[in-house]
């Protein structure tokens, strides 16, 4: 083991015990109801770090991050390694990337592990790396950025109490993200093969006449796409009970997304919100740091991927019904958004 390695391990075992574990001790009987806990359904490259930040301005909030991380895609045969997660009942109870929960699924462990998170009893090191671990008793509001969570959504939502908030993107920009990042290289479609043997594997069984046509890296990172969108988008308490939010329109009107974000969390705008425009998520590479400073990130998917891949994408999308994405960089609003929140 190099010194560094054995340094780093120290450090995080000394923080584990002097800070987090006294912290999630006193939260055995800390209530989880929408006043304290918000939950953010992303997914990855999708702006969700920056997402996750314009929501936790809310003074005296802190983000649990990607609680369900798995680990990148790799191939569609292939299970997550046991040893990529924060949470050991992740491998106890044998989780997908994206794991699939139907709505009214009695599944006791799963209950008793996401009670366990969203009460913040969870004495893992790495879910608290957004937050000031020398001060976490100042933390009175949870904001839990799920990446891969999309597929128990409505489960969640209907066993526990909770403001929830859904952040889309372009099918073309989260890709072009997903190709431009190395934590995607290994997703590959494996033929006959939509995903290997695990609880509620067969979720995905109704798709697989789209999976037959699925050849390519980018149709693969496409379907995976269209699974978790059809998932919030199909659903009639959208835009009631949860709010769906569009990372093109928090881009091109700013003020009308944030006006209908902290409207639904039922909170003051905070002042510090204007600050968080042009702020450059802590994840965003160096390409994608210049185009938000530039004010091109709208359209950079464009340059980044070939007509092609751009063809192939949109294919596998339209493939699910999805009609509100094509190649206009902005989405169809009045398809995604309650009329009487339309952007202005």
């Amino acid at each position: 083991m190099l010194l560094s390695d054995l340094t780093r391990r120290l450090k995080d075992r000394y923080l584990l015990y002097r800070y987090i574990r006294p912290f999630v001790a006193r939260n055995h009987q800390r209530s989880i109801n929408p006043e304290n806990t918000i939950c953010l359904f992303c997914q990855p490259r999708s702006g969700s770090a920056w997402f996750s930040e314009i929501v936790a301005s809310i003074p005296h909030s802190g983000i649990i991050d990607e609680p369900l991380w798995r680990g990148a895609y790799g191939r569609s045969d292939q299970m997550p390694r046991p040893y990529d997660q924060k949470l050991q009942e992740i491998d106890q109870l044998n989780f997908y990337f994206n794991q699939p929960i139907p709505e009214h699924e009695l599944w006791p462990e799963a209950y008793n592990m996401f009670e366990s998170l969203l009460q913040v009893r969870q004495p893992n090191r790495y879910l608290y790396e957004e937050m000031d671990l020398y001060h976490l008793s100042q933390y009175q509001t949870f904001v839990f950025k799920f990446n891969k969570a999309n597929l128990l959504f409505h489960w969640l939502r209907k066993n526990f109490d909770m403001k929830s908030l859904v952040l889309l993107r372009h099918p073309c920009a989260t890709i072009a993200s997903q190709i431009n990042g190395r934590f995607y290289d290994q997703a590959r479609p494996i033929e006959n093969c939509i995903t290997p043997e695990f609880r509620h594997s067969e979720y995905f069984e109704k798709y697989a006449d789209i999976w037959k046509s699925i050849k390519t890296h980018e149709e693969y990172l496409a379907f995976i796409w269209s699974v978790n969108t059809t998932e919030v988008m199909d659903h009639p308490d959208r835009n009631r009970s949860y709010l769906i939010i569009s990372y093109e329109g928090l881009l091109t009107a700013f003020d009308h997304e944030i006006d209908r974000i902290f409207k639904y969390l039922e909170r003051p705008v905070p002042d510090e919100i204007e600050k968080m425009y042009q702020k450059v998520s802590p994840t965003a590479q160096l390409s994608s740091k210049e185009l938000i400073q530039s004010g091109q990130q709208l359209v950079a998917w464009r340059e980044r991927l070939s007509q092609s891949t751009i063809d192939n994408i949109l294919r596998v999308v339209n493939s699910f019904g999805i009609k509100y994405y094509d190649k206009n960089p902005v989405p169809s609003f009045d398809q995604i958004y309650a009329e009487s929140d339309l952007p202005k």
